[in-house]
């Protein structure tokens, strides 16, 4: 195979990656308007799994551990989705309430 080849293989896998993780977090979104969370969760892992970056994915899985007072994780997944995007609305909120209550409040 030539140059060109491999880079439009690698595009092509890259490209598959994209819309599978999308697709995932697409099913996230769903189950979640279903009230659905332990489905809402695992698909939001497997879209993570193919897109590490997708920050609207952390921050939404980060509201739903918020939500079952899985607060460590919670704050681990807010600071992730606030490293690749600092202007999520409303997140750096979350991420200071949560700090104060998981790392207290220092002296």
């Amino acid at each position: 195979l030539g140059w060109r080849a491999i880079g439009d293989a690698e595009h092509a896998y890259a490209s598959g990656l994209r819309v599978r993780g999308e697709a995932w977090h697409r099913r996230a979104s769903l189950a979640t308007q279903k009230d659905d969370y332990q489905d809402a969760l695992t698909s939001l892992r497997h879209a993570l799994s193919l897109q590490p970056k997708n920050f609207v994915a952390l921050a939404e899985l980060g509201g739903i551990l918020e939500e079952f007072e899985d607060k460590a994780h919670a704050l681990e997944a807010y600071r992730q989705a606030k490293t690749i995007d600092p202007h999520i609305e409303g997140l750096e909120d979350r991420i200071r309430a949560l700090t104060k209550d998981v790392e207290g409040q220092g002296i």
